[in-house]
């Protein structure tokens, strides 16, 4: 487990995304394989996929909103602990039960409660743009969070700012450092993500991801992916669909084959 494994990233590594030195061609050839994936499976990809340890990024509408539905739940987990060290809540047995499930399991009930105890919807947001992420909004609860109309801006992201809030987050100064490492524990246990991004990635790595599925083509996966010899320096990924076309199945194997090209090109 990722606790046990002083997992500690050096801060000159964690330059704002942003910050990231422009694509190389070798990037530009990836978001390009990813256009083909969109294009096999209809509707919009989002990617945005960080190399900490070189600073390289592939970006695929990177900078558009998608809705995020479930995976804004290890968001919230990290809100929740973030008020556990100021002293806004006590962190006790039933609530990292729910931690844990709300992230393992994806329970909707689990969330619910947490996200009352963390101040309702207003208070996630809050969090997040006291840690830096003045894009990504949490205005609903489960299920509501899941409907993904068209063109509805609420408890949506962009994958850039998603990867960017991970890499504050779990890599950054946004938590303290132990529950970095029980967040990622959680993540690299996570029981929905089994066909989606990791199932891209070779199987002696450490994968640490969160789910999310909704309403027309929501088809989402986050990650942390750990390589066996660079365990410092993890690659960060955010891959959303949005109204496509495909067959579930279909739309889990995108997120493979993203999750390859990925690994094509970092590894």
């Amino acid at each position: 487990m990722i606790g046990r494994r002083h997992f500690i990233v050096g801060a000159s590594a964690l330059a704002a995304c942003s910050n990231d030195p422009p694509a190389s061609p070798v990037l530009e050839s990836a978001a390009k394989r990813i256009a083909a994936v969109e294009s096999d499976v209809g509707g919009r990809i989002g990617v945005c996929a960080l190399d900490i340890g070189s600073g390289g990024r592939i970006v695929h509408r990177a900078a558009e909103r998608f809705a995020m539905c479930s995976t804004f739940k290890w968001m919230l987990v990290a809100s929740i602990m973030a008020r556990a060290d100021r002293g806004l809540i006590e962190l006790d047995e039933s609530i990292a039960e729910m931690c844990e499930k709300a992230i393992v399991d994806s329970d909707n009930a689990s969330a619910s409660t947490l996200l009352k105890r963390t101040g309702g919807p207003g208070g996630l947001t809050q969090f997040l743009r006291s840690i830096g992420d003045e894009t990504t909004r949490i205005d609903r609860d489960e299920p509501d969070v899941n409907e993904n109309a068209p063109g509805d801006p609420r408890d949506t992201t962009t994958p850039e700012a998603m990867v960017a809030s991970m890499k504050t987050i779990l890599f950054g100064d946004g938590i303290a450092d132990k529950w970095q490492k029980k967040i990622l524990d959680m993540m690299e246990r996570c029981r929905t993500g089994r066909k989606r991004l990791r199932a891209g990635f070779p199987k002696e790595w450490i994968i640490c991801d969160k789910t999310g599925t909704g309403e027309h083509g929501a088809v989402n996966d986050v990650a942390v992916a750990m390589r066996k010899y660079h365990m410092r320096t993890p690659i960060l990924v955010a891959c959303f669909t949005t109204e496509v076309k495909a067959d579930i199945d279909t739309v889990e194997l995108a997120h493979t084959r993203v999750a390859k090209i990925v690994t094509e090109t970092f590894g």
